[in-house]
């Protein structure tokens, strides 16, 4: 019994062995290498690689300007940096920004916008402050534009129909507006498998920062007298909802309970950093 059980077996080999080709060869055709699914990707790719260098050399961690703790931009050294251009190049080689894979995309899209608004400064060598940009009617996310991905963007665009519908607050701990008072660069790009640990970090960063994240004063006795908090959290009150509400993130990181809203900390529109 147990020969004939063996024979059988050996009968079936070559048709297991055959049928096991087939669903791969099918699975091939289907589901196509990451490489072949997204072509753009090494764009992205080489994208992220200038663009990573340009924040490894030209950014400077733990400065102070007026009073102001940030991660400065070295204006001079990045605007002449060649990496500059060829990051720009590569973004404008991906035709379909939705052809990078989908973990990819809220990453994709900080990175897009923090890249561009250090190249909107760069192009207009501004000195002082990004608000000296705004026109009459518009503010200056609304008015300068890229041409990129076949059609045309401004970081308005990015910021208010791309990121925030992506319903993660914590977006806005990473995204830069080239000012003292925003949350700071990071030394990396954001990359799809490990952004919420980066988000994390920028908000623990961000709110650990007394002079623009969150401030609070005790008395002698330890009792809390004063709390006031970026005015991020002001005009954005609709996305900093739930476990992401203001008075969530005193008790997570503070261990301070506060009843309604706080007082919040005078927003520094000043360049983050130097020409």
């Amino acid at each position: 019994m147990v020969l004939n059980m063996e024979r059988e077996m050996r009968k079936q080999r070559p048709f297991k062995t055959l049928q096991a080709f087939t669903i791969l060869l099918v699975a091939l055709m289907l589901y196509p290498s990451s490489a072949n699914a997204y072509p753009e990707q090494e764009y992205y790719e080489e994208f992220l690689a200038a663009y990573g260098e340009l924040l490894e050399q030209h950014i400077i961690p733990n400065d102070r300007k007026e009073d102001v703790f940030l991660t400065s931009v070295n204006y001079v050294r990045w605007s002449v940096d060649p990496l500059h251009r060829h990051a720009m190049v590569q973004l404008q080689q991906i035709k379909d920004p939705y052809s990078i894979p989908p973990v990819e995309q809220m990453a994709f899209w900080i990175n897009v916008y923090n890249y561009l608004t250090v190249d909107l400064i760069v192009q207009a060598r501004e000195k002082e402050s990004i608000r000296n940009l705004d026109g009459i009617v518009r503010n200056v996310w609304q008015i300068k534009k890229w041409e990129l991905f076949g059609k045309t963007y401004t970081l308005d665009e990015i910021e208010h129909k791309i990121l925030r519908p992506m319903n993660e607050p914590r977006v806005h701990y990473a995204i830069n507006c080239a000012s003292l008072s925003c949350p700071d660069l990071r030394d990396t790009p954001y990359r799809g498998r490990g952004l919420f640990t980066q988000l994390e970090e920028q908000e623990t960063k961000f709110i650990a920062d007394p002079t623009k994240g969150v401030y609070v004063e005790f008395d002698a006795t330890g009792k809390v007298v004063e709390v006031k908090v970026s005015q991020i959290f002001k005009w954005y009150k609709r996305d900093f909802t739930g476990k992401h509400s203001i008075q969530a993130l005193l008790k997570k990181h503070k261990q301070i309970m506060i009843k309604g809203n706080p007082k919040y900390i005078k927003y520094n529109w000043k360049l983050n950093g130097d020409w």
